[in-house]
């Protein structure tokens, strides 16, 4: 959002002291946010933590695998839609009907 704003205010012509004030508000806001979020789910955040240090190198594998098998399953190549070309039951197709002069 605060790459978008400082353009859409200069093409506004939102004054300097206003945008500065709110560009203010909203880092303040942004940072309390996460500071309270941390601060509340503090006790959480240590369990997972000694919880991982326990299971060791095997949250790692399991982590590491599955990584893997999200970055190959979305990088592999889609299929080739040419190959079914000659189907005479796509939708949309009328038999007998190519479409060709």
């Amino acid at each position: 959002m605060n790459t978008v704003a400082t353009p859409l205010a200069g093409i506004f012509h939102m004054k300097f002291r206003r945008f500065l004030a709110f560009d203010a508000l909203g880092a303040i806001f942004w940072a309390g946010t996460y500071l309270g979020l941390g601060y509340i789910f503090s006790g959480q955040i240590e369990f997972i933590a000694l919880k991982s240090q326990q299971l060791g190198g095997g949250l790692m594998v399991l982590l590491v695998a599955s990584l893997a098998f999200i970055l190959a399953t979305n990088s592999w190549p889609a299929r080739d839609s040419s190959a079914n070309e000659n189907c005479p039951h796509q939708p949309g197709r009328v038999e007998g009907k190519t479409g060709r002069r």
